[in-house]
């Protein structure tokens, strides 16, 4: 998860402020962090920084859409993926008693399909968009292109 998060971040860094900051800065950095995470919480049983690699990605996704005018149509798929992944959470949390409501399915099980839903609106999202008008993403006082 936190090596898809990393991810996602540098998309929507790159879609919404800069191709090479999301790329070139972020991608690699926020990649190698999320497995460092990783690693020190099977070290030593550490899960602040796992936490935060977790939560910190989709709070900067969030004031990414806030902030920043998209350069693609689509973004409610991305809006979509975070309410389901915030739905994960939620089945995540409340296992146990999900599954003691009739003993047929957990939380848990629960937790990845909402998941798996929230991937497939990202991917619906690459399969659907399009390219917004040039003069809406252009700086200002950029000069129009010329065709």
């Amino acid at each position: 998860m936190t090596l898809s998060f990393a991810a996602i971040l540098a998309i929507v860094v790159e879609e919404r402020v800069s191709a090479s900051a999301g790329a070139i800065l972020l991608l690699w950095p926020a990649l190698a962090v999320g497995l460092f995470s990783l690693l020190l919480w099977r070290w030593s049983d550490d899960l602040r920084l796992y936490f935060w690699v977790q939560f910190f990605p989709g709070l900067a996704v969030v004031l990414l859409f806030l902030v920043c005018s998209p350069k693609y149509s689509g973004t409610h798929y991305w809006i979509l993926a975070g309410v389901l992944y915030a739905l994960a959470k939620v089945f995540e949390f409340t296992d146990g008693a999900i599954y003691s409501a009739g003993n047929l399915l957990s939380g848990h099980t629960l937790k990845h399909l909402s998941a798996a839903a929230a991937c497939f609106a990202i991917l619906r999202y690459f399969q659907t968009r399009r390219l917004l008008s040039w003069t809406s993403i252009r700086p200002a006082g950029a000069p129009a292109p010329k065709l």
